[in-house]
């Protein structure tokens, strides 16, 4: 990707007030965390952070839309609290017209409570379930 493009991309995200912004794909890790810039003008990125990745709370939505936590043709949840999932275990389903986006566990854990009701309008990055990952903190 060249420099300019990515410049682009940092400046839609903080100027859309984006706090956070994690991708992950195609053998490339990128992590932005937005706040004040260091000269104090508004609605510019702060340099990337270079942060260790942190243990997940909470599973988030993956896209905007219809969280369900279970298939529309099962009756059953595919979780519920207390499960011990693994990471990339299928947990539930945020749909998006008539099409079905899996969201997955991010790691090994333990999952909490459904934190939003089933059938309800969900943003990107909202919380969907309490997550206690496994092993030590």
């Amino acid at each position: 990707m060249k420099d300019r493009a990515l410049e682009a991309i940092v400046q839609r995200l903080a100027g859309a007030g984006v706090g956070t912004f994690e991708y992950t794909g195609h053998g490339t890790h990128i992590l932005l965390r937005f706040g004040p810039s260091s000269s104090g003008a508004g609605g510019h990125a702060s340099a990337p952070a270079a942060i260790p990745p942190a243990k997940t709370s909470a599973i988030v939505a993956t896209r905007v839309g219809l969280f369900l936590t279970r298939h529309p043709l099962d009756a059953d949840p595919l979780v519920s609290a207390g499960s011990a999932v693994e990471r990339g275990q299928l947990v539930a389903f945020v749909a998006v017209d008539d099409k079905l986006h899996a969201v997955y566990s991010p790691e090994d854990g333990v999952l909490g409570p459904v934190l939003v009701e089933p059938g309800t309008l969900v943003g990107y990055g909202e919380k969907l379930f309490a997550f206690d990952p496994a092993g030590p903190s």
